[in-house]
């Protein structure tokens, strides 16, 4: 079981830090493993909405609990279906379970608006970030889309206030791992919700929420001040030096959808460049992991 509401020190992909005061805290975590197969409400803590209310697509030849009915989020396990679709473009990214949004059955213009809500989760003071995984089933019927909004008040959609860019991240057929900051709601209690918003699609999914947090902001800003990351504006490479001659141990590259692009490993340098050339144009954010805590810059792809 991994569904936790409790502060432990982890090491976690961009989070990674190795000072031990500064190590990020899982503050809450779910791969729903836990709930039973098919469940379409009392998923533990979470609070499930149906806004369109219409009847869900399902498969031919293959049948599970719940196929077919109105519904936002489903605890889909491919191991359980009848026959089984293990090892198939529905299997959960770990584990045998995720959650799965299934397209609606289109009725003027309709489109999906299906909402899964975290149980309360108290942020900490600063470095509060959420991840999770998530895909289209196939792309085969157009991508699946979705919004990522936070609330601090309660559960009602209307409470929500969308974190997530534009009008909606569109999703690949590969896991992928999308990262939102919190930090303009630290020390407070929020819901944080996932709300897709797919138009005939058909199996956007779900997996391993995570919450993590904690590290103090102050001593981000003074290890940034000591660094130097240029050019701010390249086709290609990008260096790093800095003054304290402080070891550089991994970069992490994201989008503005918060989907790690790049990631480059280094053998504890004070200084050294990375090769950004085959990322597409546009900005960017690089989380750069230290031995004395991490940091994040931006920089812009021509």
């Amino acid at each position: 079981m991994k569904l936790k509401l409790l502060l432990i020190t982890v090491v976690f992909g961009c989070f990674l830090e190795t000072s031990a005061q500064d190590q990020p805290k899982i503050i809450f975590e779910d791969d729903f493993e836990t709930y039973n197969d098919f469940a379409i409400e009392n998923i533990g803590e979470w609070t499930l909405r149906d806004l369109d209310s219409l009847n869900t697509y399902g498969f031919q030849g293959v049948v599970f609990p719940n196929m077919g009915a109105p519904f936002a989020f489903i605890v889909f396990n491919s191991d359980e279906t009848v026959p089984a679709m293990s090892g198939s473009i529905w299997s959960a990214y770990s584990g045998e379970k995720c959650m799965a949004a299934f397209a609606v059955e289109p009725t003027d213009g309709i489109i999906n608006n299906d909402w899964l809500i975290s149980p309360k989760i108290k942020l900490l003071e600063s470095n509060n970030k959420v991840s999770f995984y998530a895909k289209s089933s196939t792309l085969e019927y157009g991508a699946d889309r979705f919004k990522v909004g936070i609330s601090t008040t309660d559960t009602e959609v209307g409470s929500f206030t969308i974190i997530s860019p534009g009008s909606y991240v569109e999703t690949t057929d590969d896991w992928t791992e999308y990262t939102y900051d919190l930090d303009q709601y630290s020390d407070r209690d929020v819901y944080i919700a996932i709300n897709c918003v797919s138009e005939d699609a058909f199996g956007f999914l779900v997996d391993d929420f995570k919450v993590v947090g904690g590290r103090n902001a102050s001593i981000s800003k003074e290890l940034e001040s000591k660094f130097t990351v240029f050019p701010t504006v390249t086709s290609d490479v990008v260096h790093f030096t800095n003054s304290g001659n402080i070891l550089v141990l991994a970069v992490e590259v994201r989008d503005l959808n918060g989907r790690k692009v790049q990631s480059f490993n280094f053998s504890t340098v004070a200084s050294s460049q990375f090769n950004i050339s085959q990322l597409q144009a546009g900005v960017y954010f690089l989380n750069i992991t230290t031995e004395e805590g991490s940091f994040t810059k931006k920089i812009i792809k021509k």
